[in-house]
């Protein structure tokens, strides 16, 4: 697949993820619509 802009990646592992769900639930749940998105 070749991007037709630019794309920025951002990559979390388990540790950020567990993290950022505890402090920042609204920023988590953001990412899981948007990653929902991406499924299909």
């Amino acid at each position: 697949m070749t991007a037709t802009s630019s794309v920025k990646l951002i990559s979390l592992g388990t540790f950020e993820v567990k993290r950022l769900r505890h402090r920042a639930p609204e920023i988590y749940r953001r990412i899981e619509e948007l990653a929902g998105e991406r499924d299909g």
